[in-house]
């Protein structure tokens, strides 16, 4: 695997996960979550900072997270 490929992570969160070969023209990593219903608390930006600052104290890369846009959020 070259650094012209990313890799993609997928897990259903049971602790299982799959590891994939990807085209990926620019640096960086993109996360995206699906939720539960019910579990809307995780659609806050101040949440989220809240539990990767908590996790992340070992990661010795920055994280940066865009802001997001509360009426584009909401259904």
């Amino acid at each position: 695997m070259g650094a012209e490929h990313g890799v993609r992570w997928t897990s259903d969160g049971q602790g299982e996960y799959t590891l994939e070969t990807v085209e990926k023209p620019a640096r960086g990593t993109d996360i995206i979550l699906h939720l539960r219903a019910g579990e809307d608390e995780f659609l806050d930006g101040l949440r989220l900072r809240t539990i990767i600052r908590k996790y992340s104290d070992h990661i010795t890369l920055p994280i940066v997270m865009r802001k997001e846009n509360a009426r584009a959020m909401k259904p």
